[in-house]
């Protein structure tokens, strides 16, 4: 005997009335004596497909939280060897009246800066590199012939946004403190 395949379709989509159909089929398939491969709701395989995207979605905020406290302590590290090679200049500045707040400023400004650039280039690599994501993940999951659809997310992004500039402005005072601690006599004699 042949394999054949049974399809149903429900008018109500709500996926408890879905999965009790489902068993309800069994039930009166059950008797029949035939052979049951296995009964898979549409409701059951989206319910997959969003349990492993969420699972990969998960995955990718983790890592990108990663990259992100490395690009942070990263830019810590560089801040604080500018600092360091700056340590005469710091001393001229405080020494012709420059306030501990001004230098505390400057040094902090010129990373949010940097930041805010850096948040620029990401953005205009984002776009692309999340479509093909799209592109990719979708063939992943559903077959070569199945493509997810690329959607742009305001509330993700704001997130995104505002951690990446509490990171980079967190990143940027820790160092900063550090330059207005030194007295404008250690600065001025730093070799």
């Amino acid at each position: 005997m042949a394999p054949c395949c049974i399809s149903f379709v429900a008018k109500n989509n709500d996926y408890q009335k879905a999965i009790a159909l489902k068993k309800s089929i069994e039930k009166a398939i059950a008797p029949s004596g035939l052979d049951i491969a296995y009964v898979m709701s549409q409701a059951e395989r989206v319910k997959i497909i969003y349990d492993h995207f969420n699972i990969i979605l998960s995955v990718l905020i983790l890592l990108s939280f990663l990259v992100l406290l490395v690009s942070a302590v990263g830019m810590a590290s560089a801040t604080g060897i500018n600092i360091w090679e700056r340590t005469r200049e710091i001393g001229v500045m405080r020494a012709i009246g420059a306030t501990p707040n001004f230098i505390y400023a400057l040094f902090v400004n010129e990373r949010v800066i940097t930041c805010s650039i850096s948040i620029v280039f990401g953005l205009l690599l984002s776009y692309p590199l999340s479509r093909l994501a799209a592109l990719f993940f979708g063939r992943l999951m559903l077959g070569n012939d199945a493509e997810l659809t690329y959607a742009f997310s305001t509330s993700g992004f704001f997130i995104t946004l505002a951690v990446t500039l509490v990171f980079g402005w967190i990143a940027s005072r820790i160092p900063a403190k550090s330059a207005i601690s030194m007295s404008t006599h250690a600065a001025l004699s730093y070799e």
